[in-house]
């Protein structure tokens, strides 16, 4: 009787060891994905596992910290990425209990440029919140061709070189992009009827983004000229760029969060039967504090989307956009919303859309 007793408690132990050790594997993650922006960053989450547990990663801009675990029932895991300079990228982590049980998590991180009609644009996210390219438009629409002759109607012009004269070098262009007049840039006939029409407009901006507004230039460095039925300028002292001491963006502030002011001079016409004429007045020690800006066109001006007012008699159409002034008050360089006309030629740069 004793024999059996024991042959049966064996058994027990035995069927109790066996159900253990078939015990189903369960992993599982407190985050289904991952998203992050274009800087090197790192992210938290909470993994829950009963068994030994390992990491399948093959994308090698992700790093995962611990790469694997034991049987504890719950753990930090840290997913992190590097800088991303390039376009948008994503990938994926899995967690892995042998091949019994796996849960997965997908990373997705934004990129530090854009690609557009084949050329690659550096874009930043400024302290105002919104992405804005960090280089010039230098697209040329199908049917254009960029000229140097601020008198032939053409739309697109090349920039003013560092000497003072228009460039068609291609690594003066490459860094300095193209000059618009408003009808190309907006894809559009520009009337004294629909000129408020185009605020936020895409024009030949790449889908997804537009032609800052006026509200959008403000936001970033807090200083309009007056605008039509307006009682003074416009001042936003919450802007994120804004200095009291220049009573707007200083442009070596705005480049020191990657913004990458293009000094490519303008094309000033302010009517239809001007010939138009680039101006190209330059940076010196006199006017500019900052080596590297030294010896630059020192007005350029990046045209926006919002309309202010027309000139009845000339027909002349006047825009708001961001101009640079160098003098000896400002010789970092300061940056405001001032006006553009619609037949002259301005620098683009577009504003991701939120």
């Amino acid at each position: 009787m004793k024999k059996v007793f024991y042959l049966l408690a064996s058994a027990v132990l035995l069927l109790g060891a066996c159900t253990k050790d078939e015990e189903k594997a369960v992993i599982t993650v407190s985050a289904n994905s991952l998203d992050f922006g274009s800087k090197a960053e790192s992210k938290e989450f909470t993994l829950t596992a009963n068994k030994t547990w390992t990491v399948q990663n093959s994308c090698g801009w992700i790093n995962v910290t611990p790469n694997g675990g034991n049987s504890a029932t719950e753990q930090t895991v840290t997913i992190s990425v590097e800088e991303n300079t390039d376009v948008d990228r994503s990938g994926e982590v899995t967690f892995n209990i042998g091949t019994d049980a796996s849960a997965k998590i997908s990373v997705s991180q934004e990129g530090g440029a854009i690609e557009y009609a084949g050329v690659k644009y550096r874009i930043v996210k400024m302290k105002d919140g919104r992405t804005w390219m960090a280089e010039n438009l230098r697209y040329v629409p199908d049917g254009k061709k960029p000229s140097s002759d601020p008198a032939d109607g053409n739309g697109v012009w090349n920039p003013v070189g560092d000497d003072g004269e228009p460039t068609a070098d291609a690594a003066a262009i490459a860094e300095k992009g193209y000059l618009y007049d408003y009808p190309t840039a907006l894809k559009a006939e520009v009337t004294k009827d629909n000129f408020k029409t185009f605020e936020g407009a895409q024009g030949i901006c790449p889908d997804g983004w537009h032609i800052p507004t006026r509200a959008e230039m403000v936001a970033l460095c807090g200083y309009s000229n007056k605008g039509v039925g307006e009682d003074g300028p416009l001042v936003d002292k919450s802007a994120a760029y804004y200095d009291e001491g220049y009573n707007g963006a200083k442009i070596t502030a705005l480049d020191a969060d990657g913004f990458g002011w293009a000094f490519t001079g303008m094309i000033n016409r302010t009517t239809p039967t001007a010939k138009g004429k680039y101006t190209a007045a330059m940076t010196s020690e006199s006017n500019c504090s900052v080596e590297t800006y030294r010896g630059k066109p020192a007005m350029s001006y990046l045209l926006g989307s919002t309309g202010n007012t027309v000139n009845e008699k000339n027909g002349n159409i006047q825009f708001f956009g961001i101009m640079s002034t160098f003098t000896k008050v400002y010789m970092e360089g300061r940056a405001t919303v001032g006006f553009t006309n619609y037949f002259g030629g301005h620098s683009l740069r577009c504003v991701k859309n939120q």
